[in-house]
């Protein structure tokens, strides 16, 4: 009950929801699939390799499965997305590298929740738009908290409804009454025979001995499992259809702007001036990167590094003003007040002038002492940065222009390509190579050991070198792997090529030098 009185004077009821046998058979494979996502992709443990794959490709199956049970057609365009999903998981396959598959893992999961809420009809939009990040807390939060303990309702009057649930039922209730009685007599039986003590041992090194383990994944499983049923259920039988709305939307965007363009372009101002001094000021110094000059008075890594890090900054500080100035100003019509569109535009163009400096600085940085994570990752995120204002540039012009979807795509490619670029493999490659040919005086093979597997088919070669320190390095790294890969057991979860083709080059250097 809701405690709302109808016209009769009697409580309304909450309408009873239908769960049939799909339901109850998708509740109970979540369970189980709730266990291995605890075991192999939470932070506990980290996402795996093949095994946190196989459970992306497992879930997507399952959907379908349930979207036509439930008779929700899957259009051939929602097909082609969930193909893109696995596509961009496969990396967890391809990657031995951590970052990369928390990256991977994190994308395909969310992005899985808000496929099967569009493909189910859900979002308020035939296409990625306005109303973009609406959709995502409606499908990520409201509708899977809103059904969250379905999936005991599900099992629940599934049993109650056929008789061999009820059978079922009884029959759980009749082992747990006696797991009691069966371990007295389990350890009487193992204290008056020997043989039978030898089987149970066997038996509780092969199958006991992580029990314990075992117990707590499957608990921790188990909101996964209800999380999972709650988004799936909900979105086939389109809970909360009636919450999140359009028009609910808009009105609650409306509310929050508040501000008149008059004050938002006084608070800009101050702004704008300060990079107006700043390039006056700074330009000898700053667009030397430009010339691949740099100071007298500094290094190239004092250069690089002070003005890259405080000019991405400053960066991200501008698109937060730009999206502060956009959800909160007050709007006439539906696109911002022309004075806030210039303005936009003018901040804008300042920062791709900062961004552009700050590329020019790191790719001088690389220049001279080669490549690195801290300096691949910057410069991705720049990237990046610099199409978002080159977009949001295009908006203030072109009304019409789908700032949400283009983000979407552009943001889409470019993680692509981070993931399936192998960043530690290209690091690996680019420094040893600019070593060989003398663009670089020496090689940091101690920077690579602390790097994924990627890197070791790249170091063996240097266990040859003239130069005594590059061997021993490389010579250092290539022990420590191989201890590693003997102390680690071979699991199907943790299958990953990376891994696999580090192992190879390891034993065919091992069986070249004896």
């Amino acid at each position: 009950m809701d405690g709302k009185i109808n016209e009769y004077g009697y409580p309304f009821e909450k309408p009873q929801k239908n769960f049939d046998k799909a339901d109850a058979i998708v509740a109970i494979i979540l369970f189980v699939i709730g266990y291995f996502i605890a075991n192999w992709n939470l932070f506990l443990n980290g996402p795996h390799g093949l095994g946190t794959l196989t459970l992306i490709v497992a879930m997507a199956i399952i959907s379908c499965v349930y979207m036509h049970v439930k008779g929700i057609k899957l259009t051939k365009k929602a097909s082609a997305q969930l193909v893109l999903i696995v596509i961009l998981s496969l990396p967890l396959l391809l990657s031995s590298d951590p970052f990369i598959k928390f990256l991977v893992s994190s994308y395909s999961n969310i992005s899985f929740v808000y496929w099967f809420f569009c493909a189910c009809g859900n979002r308020e939009e035939n296409k990625i738009g306005d109303m973009l990040f609406f959709d995502l807390v409606k499908s990520t939060l409201l509708l899977p908290f809103s059904c969250f303990t379905d999936i005991f309702h599900a099992i629940g009057r599934s049993v109650k409804s056929t008789s061999f649930g009820k059978k079922a039922g009884l029959a759980i209730i009749g082992i747990i009454i006696a797991i009691v009685p069966t371990m007295i007599v389990t350890g009487l039986l193992i204290s008056a025979d020997e043989a039978f003590f030898n089987l149970f041992d066997k038996l509780y090194d092969n199958i006991f001995a992580d029990l314990g383990e075992k117990i707590f994944y499957f608990i921790l499983g188990i909101p996964v499992a209800m999380y999972i049923f709650g988004f799936l259920f909900s979105n086939v039988t389109h809970e909360k259809k009636d919450l999140m709305t359009r028009e609910q939307n808009e009105k609650s965007a409306s509310v929050i702007r508040f501000l008149p363009s008059v004050v938002t372009c006084a608070a800009i101002t101050p702004i704008i001036l300060v990079y107006i001094l700043f390039f006056f000021s700074q330009t000898s110094y700053f667009l030397s990167a430009f010339s691949g000059i740099r100071p007298e008075d500094v290094t190239y890594a004092e250069y690089a590094r002070k003005g890259f890090f405080e000019l991405c900054g400053v960066s991200i500080i501008n698109a937060i003003i730009i999206i502060c100035s956009s959800v909160f100003t007050k709007r006439s019509e539906k696109r911002a007040p022309l004075c806030v569109r210039i303005y936009t535009v003018i901040l804008s163009a300042f920062t791709l002038a900062l961004i552009a400096i700050a590329l020019s600085k790191m790719f001088m940085y690389i220049d001279a002492y080669g490549l690195s994570i801290l300096r691949i990752y910057p410069t991705w995120f720049m990237i990046l940065l610099a199409l978002i204002f080159i977009f949001i540039i295009i908006k203030q012009i072109c009304f019409r222009f789908n700032l949400a979807r283009t983000l979407a795509i552009a943001f889409t490619i470019m993680f692509a390509v981070l993931i399936f670029s192998d960043t530690d493999a290209i690091v690996a490659r680019y420094n040893i190579d600019a070593y060989k040919t003398g663009k670089l005086d020496t090689v940091d093979v101690w920077m690579l050991h602390d790097m994924s597997d990627s890197v070791v088919e790249y170091v063996i070669p240097l266990v040859n070198d003239e130069k005594q320190h590059i061997r021993e390095a490389a010579e250092s790294l290539i022990s420590k792997r191989k201890k590693h890969f003997e102390n680690t057991e071979d699991s199907f979860a943790d299958f990953n090529l990376s891994t696999w083709r580090a192992k190879k080059a390891i034993d065919a250097y091992y069986k070249e030098t004896k």
